[in-house]
């Protein structure tokens, strides 16, 4: 997924930097954030890593926000569904 940042009033794609992180053991993990009232599956359950997520703190995600990181995408896309169930 290509990420977008504004810059000097513009809109311009961030390129993602593999070189940014030499030594990067951690690879790809799986998010689960909390929902809101309005989220939807994927608002609140994506894959990501360390460059990423660093973004997203940068971008306003709060470390409270976060219900798990897991390499395992079946446990954190049942932990999203049922969150966003017990909204209901």
């Amino acid at each position: 997924m290509k990420k977008y940042k504004i810059e000097e009033g513009k809109v311009v794609a961030v390129e993602e930097s593999k070189s940014a992180i030499q030594n990067d053991e951690v690879g790809k993990f799986w998010v689960v954030t909390k929902p809101t009232e309005f989220s939807e599956i994927g608002d609140i359950f994506y894959e990501s890593n360390i460059a990423d997520i660093a973004l997203q703190f940068k971008g306003g995600l709060n470390l409270s926000d976060i219900m798990l990181i897991t390499k395992s995408k079946s446990k954190a896309e049942k932990l999203a569904k049922e969150l966003l169930d017990k909204r209901k």
